[in-house]
């Protein structure tokens, strides 16, 4: 593209993002608001029975979630975190959110 024709076009397409940013940002302060978040116990629970999806369709569901498990197996992750030199506010915070 000759220069003033690339500059008119990224002008223009700058404008078109800057909108669309704009609109998204709009839009998320108005639904934020009105989504009914799940508390931590409830995204504990759904992540712990989100991570035993088994993907072949052939085989049945099989679902359950058992709060100790889940705590042991979170235990052992900030285990292996801190064993590998994550950083310790990082793991401190997690152990807090998860009470650990």
């Amino acid at each position: 593209m000759y220069p003033p024709e690339a500059r008119e076009f990224y002008s223009y397409l700058s404008g078109v993002v800057k909108e669309a940013i704009d609109l998204l940002a709009r839009a998320e302060s108005m639904t934020f608001e009105k989504i009914d978040h799940h508390s931590d116990e409830d995204i504990q629970e759904l992540a712990a029975i989100a991570g035993q999806t088994n993907f072949d369709l052939k085989e049945p569901p099989e679902f359950s979630c058992s709060v100790e498990e889940h705590r042991e197996v979170l235990y052992a992750v900030l285990a292996e975190l801190e064993e590998h030199g994550a950083d310790p506010e990082t793991v401190a915070y997690l152990r807090s959110k998860f009470q650990i």
